[in-house]
């Protein structure tokens, strides 16, 4: 009882105050597997403005599960409690700025880390009297290492800019010695040019914020290129966004709030979104320079990216990290060639008492990442007191969802005009209350739902005094729908100096392995003239076409005839991941330089073929592995035999390689997995995945 009474003293002191369902008690120890980072950007308003920093939790595990917070950045904030299961909990960490990212370029540790020893929903409400703004947090292993931020740049505040109002990005770490490239759409706040890329090195509970150049110019960190050798959490943001462009050239008072989201990895990008305006925008104008309806954006990750809305193209194609914004007042199906990211910005209020909601900011998750049961926490804080969610769904299933065990009534949807691949979908408001609840539907997830809350207040009461009323909001993906959809990422390939080839990337996004199935080849209209053809030197389409989870391969890129001009064209490598059936298109382009005579590179061992056999199979295990290899020169070379985590399997073998195909035997026992062989001559080396079967 005493540990109970010291620790809750603890919780409450710090925390400010808890407003539960159920009333969370302390517990030691028990082992921790889930793990999220909590990241606050900075937002509007001075220093002197009051600010908080909410976190919202959910289980639906049928065990109590332990839920620990900690913070690199206040020792005080590292208390461990239960959530019972079937229930939610919400509490204020911080009323102050210590938890407020601040600044561009340098790293620093305003970080709170949640973990648990059960999947948990986390999600957050942050802000200042001002204006507030809320996003889901992703558990550590939804993450990823490839991002593309997305933010958004106002116009209209160019007139009095400052560090607070921003477009930024903020990426957090998990583990030490995470190495980060970043490579930034436009100038920044701290000096990095555009498009110019940099590293840094962050570790555990450590964060960088990057924000743009403090200039009139109101530029936007959308399109930064992020990538890391650890999974890393990134969170896009903008201090006060107002987008209401009539309101300063009216005379209107408009007030903007701070945006903030999690943003997804690049394997969970997605072909089709549907979407609607949120229930709090007005129906007709009201006031001179009033929005009606939301703003949606497109984010393409692959250069050629053709945008349908509602079955209609949308203007040209799209470059790769290139986005476009449309204003929506009515339900819309968007569909996109090569995976995209979308989201929705909610408009500020107008200065008028009934004028309603704030903005926000919101993912949008693809169709393709349906769920059939969502669990989620809003928030409790009094201040809020109209709760919504947005709800797409499979046509066919608008009737069969329920919301805490009882129907959602089918009537509140509106079917989408276009079908997509054989789907129609539907979109619907719906009012909530505030705490836990639990969306489902006893279909398979993909004809289920995607959703995100958002919620605004009446009459703001801070400190006792009453004023901004309705311009407080949040919105919330109410389940973070981080599922791995794309496997491959296919970089642009890249001339072989003047050799007549050229040789490309593969990366391997997600966490589990990705299969390479097919390739096609399109050469442009003035190379498909000179009759040139392109061939692939690594094989595509058999069973040993493996990449393991966050790994590189590459494949050879070579013109018949060698050509005497360059040659240009796109590639797109179908594929599919572990457990999926569908196959998944990674498009990219290519050029060739011209050949020059003399030129040698066909003895470089990133030319050199690897053909794994699986023979012999002795109770489940391999005695001894036998591996087909060829080198277009004879050298000696030393090949090695490595796991997926890099263990490496028997001696190193040093052979003579004669220039043709060879049979070398690796004698250790390997169980059936995926491996890598490694082949090295002391200077260049050479890595082909494969996988070994009983």
């Amino acid at each position: 009882m005493e540990m109970t009474l010291v620790v809750c003293t603890v919780v409450m002191s710090f925390l400010n105050h808890v407003y539960s369902q159920t009333g969370a008690t302390p517990l030691e120890g028990g082992p921790i597997w889930f793990r999220y980072l909590v990241c606050n950007p900075s937002s509007s308003g001075g220093d002197t403005a009051s600010r908080f920093f909410d976190i919202q939790l959910a289980s639906d595990q049928d065990t109590v599960i332990t839920v620990f917070i900690s913070s690199l950045c206040d020792s005080k904030l590292n208390d461990t409690f239960r959530v019972p299961a079937h229930s939610g909990l919400g509490f204020r960490v911080s009323s102050d700025l210590k938890f407020m990212i601040r600044g561009s370029g340098h790293v620093s540790n305003q970080v709170v880390l949640v973990r648990a020893s059960a999947p948990i929903y986390v999600a957050t409400v942050y802000g200042s009297q001002g204006g507030t703004e809320g996003t889901v947090v992703p558990e550590e292993r939804e993450l990823g290492t490839v991002y593309r931020a997305i933010s958004y740049s106002d116009p209209h505040l160019n007139k009095n800019l400052d560090e607070n109002i921003l477009s930024e990005f903020v990426v957090a770490a998990f583990e030490d010695s995470t190495r980060v490239t970043i490579t930034p759409s436009v100038p920044t706040f701290d000096g990095s040019p555009a498009d110019i890329p940099f590293e840094i090195v962050l570790s555990a509970g450590e964060c960088y914020q990057l924000q743009t150049e403090y200039t009139l110019k109101p530029d936007d960190v959308t399109g930064s290129t992020i990538t890391s050798s650890k999974p890393v959490a990134v969170y896009g943001a903008h201090g006060a966004s107002i987008y209401l462009p009539n309101s300063y050239d009216q005379g209107g008072e408009a007030y903007g709030g701070l945006l903030c989201e999690s943003v997804t990895p690049m394997q969970s990008w997605g072909h089709t979104f549907a979407c609607q305006q949120i229930a709090l925008r007005p129906t007709k104008d009201k006031y001179p320079g009033e929005i009606l309806g939301d703003v949606v954006r497109v984010l393409a990750l692959e250069p050629r990216t053709t945008v349908r809305v509602n079955g209609i193209t949308w203007g040209s194609a799209l470059n790769a990290n290139e986005f476009r914004d449309t204003l929506i007042s009515s339900p819309l199906l968007i569909e996109t060639s090569s995976p995209s990211l979308v989201v929705e910005y909610s408009h500020c209020a107008y200065w008028q008492e009934d004028s309603t909601g704030n903005t926000f900011m919101v993912m949008v998750p693809p169709v393709e990442q349906m769920l059939n049961r969502s669990v989620f926490f809003l928030t409790q804080d009094t201040n809020y007191d109209r709760h919504y969610l947005n709800i797409v769904t499979e046509s066919s299933s608008k009737n069969k969802l329920m919301l805490d065990g009882k129907p959602v009534i089918d009537t509140m949807f509106t079917d989408l005009p276009t079908t997509t691949a054989g789907g129609h979908y539907s979109v619907g408001s719906l009012k909530v209350s505030s705490g836990y609840h639990v969306l489902t539907s006893p279909t398979d997830s993909a004809h289920g739902f995607n959703a995100f809350a958002y919620g605004t207040p009446g009459i703001v009461v801070w400190d006792g005094i009453s004023y901004y009323p309705n311009l407080w909001s949040y919105g919330i993906t109410t389940s973070s729908a981080h599922r791995t959809l794309q496997g491959i990422f296919a970089e642009q390939a890249k001339p072989v100096g003047t050799s007549g080839s050229a040789v490309m990337k593969l990366t391997n996004l997600a966490q589990v392995v990705s299969v390479l199935d097919s390739a096609s080849i399109k050469l442009d209209s003035a190379s498909k003239a000179q009759g040139y053809t392109v061939s692939i030197s690594r094989t595509i389409g058999n069973q040993f076409n493996f990449i393991s989870p966050v790994l590189s391969d590459t494949v050879r890129l070579s013109i018949v005839p060698r050509p005497k001009d360059t040659v240009t064209g796109t590639m797109t490598i179908y594929h599919h991941i572990n457990g999926e059936k569908t196959l998944v298109p990674a498009f990219t382009t290519f050029v060739v330089l011209p050949y020059v005579q003399g030129v040698v590179t066909s003895d470089a061992i990133a030319g050199m073929q690897v053909l794994p056999i699986s023979p012999n199979p002795v109770s489940g295990k391999l005695d001894f592995l036998s591996i087909t290899l060829r080198n277009p020169r004879s050298r000696e070379v030393i090949l090695i035999v490595t796991d997926i985590l890099g263990r490496q399997f028997g001696d190193a073998i040093r052979i003579k390689t004669v220039g043709d195909w060879q049979r070398v035997k690796l004698r250790a026992p390997i169980t059936p997995g995926i491996y890598s062989v490694v082949i090295s001559d002391g200077t260049e080396r050479n890595v082909e995945n494969f996988v070994v079967t009983r």
